[in-house]
């Protein structure tokens, strides 16, 4: 429960500021929009600012990207926290560069293929079409460097996008209300150390700045006037920091036993709103502004990995992972004209496991294959279509190839099925019921190269 100060009212209307004709206007408008509303016992100045509630920042909470262009994409990043064979462990798992040998860099980058169809069921109240396919492509480098400071201490630093993707649906779908665009990209700084403390336990630890930038658009309900829909633009940035921290067992040759936990990141979202074409009634209630202020937490997260060495040259990887996604249990948004909009999210926190496979198949070709699930952070009647994310489950296959002594090129492709999660929300009269399915899935294709100096 969030409790805001006094006088800040749950709602863009604070009444006592409103005088004359005008607050006789607004009391009307109450009175029409709760004839709207779906359920008793909830104050008009919900909907009011209900209906202006951009899509919450919910987006990058729910999709961490484990995939950042380096070659544990062939292994459906299976073992991420224990491989530790280049620079990528520098963000993976600090503790891991230990194993290192000089100093390493990898360079990589990566397409992201996102395909998100939405099908309406009956129930929804809202005329319109299913919003096509909403899934935006895109795209994201990784850089990654060890540094070798002695044979026990090692440097490292990391460059990476781990939350986000983009959904545009056409513009005059059934959701409109809720969202038409919205887009989430993160950039995440993350210098490190590792430190080898005896031949068979190291750890590690490092800090990350991180960038978030989350623009969202949605159309207004100007039912209430009899006129078309209008239009709010949501613009919003922040930095903020946070830390990762990590420890690598190696008990005997060939067997790696990897922990990493990275911590969650508040950001306070702040930046511009810009409405068009707002009728006189929501303009008369307060659905007026021009800066917005946003929380967005990225959760925390632990991974435990497993590396094994079966037979020369083939290795079985395994894990376990856990993220605290029940940290998203409100979505709160603060306009400049004094009101505030609380809503609850209730998600769960998820949960992974995964197997894989690393074969030398000659001297210059290593191959990878994995396989993960993620399960899902979000019930039914809490999914929303700014992210209506399920369970994830992961398939990968990769190959490295050995150029020279000090060089390595390296491919992988993901496949990601999303599932087919459903939906059935309800905010108020004028965003409408939306019902209905989502057949989700994504791929992602990298290509990277690892050199020793």
């Amino acid at each position: 429960m969030i409790e805001l100060p006094v006088p800040v009212q749950v709602g863009l209307v604070d009444r006592s500021r409103l005088a004359g004709t005008a607050a006789k206007r607004t009391g009307d408008l109450m009175d029409r929009i709760s004839k709207l509303a779906a359920g008793p016992g909830i104050t008009a100045s919900w909907w009011v600012l209900a209906m202006l509630a951009p899509p919450a920042p919910a987006l990058a909470s729910g999709l961490h990207l484990h995939e950042q262009g380096t070659a544990l994409m062939g292994s459906a990043h299976v073992g991420q926290a224990a491989i530790a064979n280049d620079a990528a462990t520098a963000y993976y798992n600090p503790a891991g560069m230990t194993r290192l040998e000089g100093n390493q860099l990898v360079v990589g980058a990566q397409y992201i293929g996102l395909s998100s169809e939405f099908s309406r069921s009956a129930g929804t109240t809202t005329a319109g079409g299913n919003g096509g396919d909403s899934g935006v492509p895109g795209g994201s480098p990784g850089f990654f460097y060890s540094h070798s400071l002695s044979p026990d201490v090692k440097a490292g630093i990391s460059l990476t996008a781990p939350f986000g993707l983009a959904l545009e649906y056409d513009r005059d779908w059934a959701g409109r209300y809720y969202v038409q665009d919205v887009a989430l990209q993160t950039i995440n700084l993350n210098p490190a150390l590792g430190y080898r403390l005896n031949p068979w336990l190291s750890v590690g630890g490092g800090v990350s700045f991180a960038y978030a930038h989350y623009y969202a658009r949605q159309a207004i309900n100007n039912a209430l006037d009899g006129g078309p829909d209008g239009v709010a633009n949501f613009d919003t940035d922040d930095v903020a920091m946070g830390f990762n921290l990590g420890v690598l067992v190696e008990p005997r040759p060939g067997s790696r036993i990897g922990f990493a936990y990275r911590s969650g990141v508040d950001h306070g979202l702040k930046g511009d709103v810009t409405f068009y074409n707002v009728g006189p009634s929501l303009r008369a209630a307060g659905l007026t502004g021009d800066r917005l202020q946003a929380d967005l937490s990225l959760p925390d997260s632990a991974i435990l990995s497993v590396y094994q060495e079966v037979m020369p040259g083939l290795a079985v990887l395994g894990e376990l992972g856990w993220e605290n996604t029940s940290v998203v249990e409100v979505t709160v948004l603060r306009f400049n004209g004094g009101g505030a909009d609380v809503t609850p999210r209730d998600w769960h926190d998820t949960y992974r496991l995964g197997v894989g496979l690393r074969y030398e198949a000659t001297p210059l070709w290593t191959l990878m294959t994995g396989v993960s699930y993620d399960s899902s952070p979000v019930r039914t009647a809490t999914r929303t279509p700014d992210l209506p994310n399920d369970a994830q489950l992961r398939l990968g296959l990769g190959a490295q190839y050995k150029y020279a002594d000090n060089i390595v090129f390296g491919a992988g492709y993901t496949f990601v099925d999303l599932q087919e999660p459903k939906s059935d929300i309800m905010k108020n009269g004028l965003t409408g019921r939306l019902v209905g399915t989502y057949d989700e899935y994504l791929h992602f294709l990298s290509l990277n190269v690892s050199v020793k100096f």
